[in-house]
């Protein structure tokens, strides 16, 4: 077969597939999700942002830090983050948790720790997070996210508007990786 040809086949046969996806969750997301009164509309969902830290290196919280402030920032009062740290990095996390009181009091006294110890390893580190974080979820709507993602602002705003209009049972959202 030519390569033009292929290629003719190759990008119809994506579009339909992406055609037929688009109708299905359309389809279902019409029927298994009415929409919302005016009184759940009005009242934002609470939501609970997932942030495991990886094993911290010679750089500490250098990458992550400004990541986690920008969700900081950004949690409402209903909003909560759980942040995941392993147990050997406690004492390089405090400095970054004690400058989050100080610039954001309200969004910081919200985030809880839960502390990682060796023994809950797993063969994949965001298994054993899910497993550790998730029992702690006090959130409606829950938001996992590495912890080095930065949050432009108002994502979580944005986020939460978009989820609630949707109707959709999950979301994901696209990210840069610059």
């Amino acid at each position: 077969m030519p390569a033009k040809t292929l290629l003719l086949v190759w990008t119809g046969l994506g579009i339909g597939w992406w055609t037929l996806a688009r109708s299905l969750v359309a389809s279902a997301s019409a029927k298994t999700h009415p929409a919302q009164s005016i009184d759940a509309a009005l009242t934002p969902r609470s939501l609970t942002v997932f942030k495991p830290l990886p094993k911290l290196r010679e750089e500490g919280m250098a990458v992550e830090e400004p990541g986690l402030e920008s969700f900081i920032s950004q949690l409402a009062a209903s909003d909560e983050m759980l942040l995941g740290v392993h147990e050997a990095d406690r004492e390089a996390v405090a400095p970054f948790l004690a400058r989050m009181h100080q610039r954001h009091p309200a969004g910081a006294a919200r985030i809880k720790v839960i502390y990682r110890t060796p023994s809950s390893e797993l063969a994949n580190p965001k298994i054993v997070w899910q497993r550790l974080l998730a029992p702690e979820a006090g959130g409606e709507l829950w938001l996992w996210s590495d912890a080095d993602i930065t949050a432009p602002s108002g994502f979580l705003r944005r986020a939460r508007a978009e989820y609630e209009k949707s109707g959709a049972a999950r979301m994901t959202f696209p990210y840069i990786v610059r």
